[in-house]
């Protein structure tokens, strides 16, 4: 039987100003941690980055959703596949994908998932997707994960 367990070490930042766009998302790091019960030693195996973009509170709060999502470059560029700026509202394509089940609800872009290449393909990943999916499902109704930019551009890439 096997004495290793693994574990997410998560802190979060949460901004304490209000009417201002950085407080309507909570930004979260982890340590992704590889444990042995007989020898109580701990690695870090991994890394993560996840933000809680609170939607629902901004529409609550009337607070112009647009600046939320104009925080920082990633939730801009995020937000531009699923989001209509003009009518101020996700884009139909996601409504009518999700049934409007999420609608207006907190997103979570999950940013940065990385693991020591020893622990690749070990199922700890799909481990680590869940507990964020238990983790946040209560907040957010919609997932997005950003991938990593150059695997996945439409321009070609030169390769000299």
């Amino acid at each position: 039987m096997s004495s290793k367990f693994y574990e997410i070490n998560y802190r979060f930042t949460s901004s304490l100003e209000d009417n201002e766009a950085s407080s309507y998302i909570s930004s979260y790091e982890g340590n992704i941690v590889q444990g042995d019960i007989d020898t109580e030693e701990e690695i870090i195996i991994g890394k993560l980055k996840l933000d809680l973009i609170h939607i629902s509170r901004a529409y609550d709060n009337r607070f112009p959703v647009i600046e939320v999502f104009d925080f920082d470059s990633q939730i801009i560029n995020m937000a531009e596949y699923i989001f209509d700026f003009d009518k101020d509202d996700f884009k139909e394509e996601i409504k009518d994908f999700y049934d409007g089940a999420y609608i207006h609800s907190g997103i979570c872009l999950l940013r940065h998932i990385e693991l020591v290449e020893s622990h690749r393909g070990k199922g700890i990943g799909t481990k680590v997707l869940q507990d964020i999916f238990n983790r946040f499902s209560s907040s957010c109704g919609l997932f997005v994960v950003e991938a990593y930019p150059l695997q996945f551009r439409q321009e070609s890439v030169d390769k000299s």
